[in-house]
């Protein structure tokens, strides 16, 4: 297989259309911490997943472990697809169109999320053989290291806490609900 160099040709197509369903919850843009929450505004940041039980009320989380934007399109990319935040964009973005899926890899984002991957695919086909993506397969060195850190902190505070027999929460934005997962 032909080694992929990524070429992002801001079409833009990443920061839009944002919220999807996923098994009947409605997600936003993945914040994985309080620090990338509070580069947008409070008014359109919500919790993503928590973990634990609170005692004091059995239909939350303990612990809020990340966020995520309630908007379907991100409130900094402009008309002509400039990204107000590009120097300090969140982790999710930074690794764009890699993704992580914690302990079982890196993927990669669908092509009509990322004109070049539907660029890759019209010329070598489906990228699925390429999965799960590794460093010999894609390269893209600022990606790889945003989607080391995020991997890194999905494990931590998503997957252990998982695996450890804490009770893992999500959060429906069509509802604003958590749901319990686990």
């Amino acid at each position: 297989m032909k080694k992929i160099h990524f070429k992002c040709y801001n079409c833009g197509r990443c920061c839009r259309d944002l919220l999807f369903e996923d098994q009947g919850i409605l997600n936003g843009l993945s914040l994985r911490t309080k620090k990338e929450a509070g580069m947008f505004p409070k008014e359109n940041v919500f919790p993503s997943f928590g973990i634990g039980l609170d005692p004091n009320d059995l239909s939350k989380p303990k612990k809020i472990v990340s966020y995520q934007l309630g908007l379907n399109d991100c409130p900094f990319i402009s008309n002509s697809n400039v990204c107000q935040l590009y120097e300090k964009r969140p982790l999710v973005c930074r690794g764009f169109p890699l993704m992580s899926m914690g302990k079982l890899g890196v993927s990669i984002t669908s092509a009509d999320k990322c004109l070049f991957v539907e660029k890759v695919e019209q010329q070598i086909g489906s990228l699925t053989s390429y999965l799960p993506m590794t460093t010999n397969k894609i390269k893209a060195v600022i990606e790889w290291k945003a989607i080391s850190k995020l991997s890194s902190n999905i494990n931590k505070f998503i997957i252990e806490p998982t695996l450890s027999g804490k009770a893992i929460w999500k959060f429906n934005l069509s509802n604003k609900k958590w749901i319990r997962q686990r």
